[in-house]
């Protein structure tokens, strides 16, 4: 059998196997669940550059406030709510149960 070129650059034999391929995955493709679609969506986008980019700037962000120190608006922390917190902690753990009677 002769092989005949197109004018593409390929041959008429590999021009079928290449619309083989693709009918074979467009078939492949129309298979796929939706949830598993979903799941590829996702995974695509927490793979990306861009996420990782995006997640080690906000961890930069957020060390760096913490560590300079920026006042919150936290209610709890304007009105001392939290020093309850401490006086209670200890007490319960330095109480002492009595021993037991036997």
């Amino acid at each position: 059998m002769a092989i005949e070129r197109r004018s593409g650059g390929i041959s008429e034999a590999e021009r079928l196997n290449l619309d083989a391929l693709t009918a074979s995955y467009e078939r492949e493709d129309a298979e796929v669940p939706a949830p598993q679609r979903v799941i590829e969506l996702v995974s695509t986008f927490f793979g990306s550059p861009a996420y990782f980019v995006f997640a080690v700037i906000f961890i930069i962000a957020w060390i760096s406030i913490n560590l300079i120190g920026v006042p919150t608006q936290c209610p709890a922390a304007a009105t001392g709510t939290q020093d309850s917190a401490r006086t209670v902690t200890p007490s319960l753990v330095t109480e002492r149960k009595p021993p037991p009677t036997s």
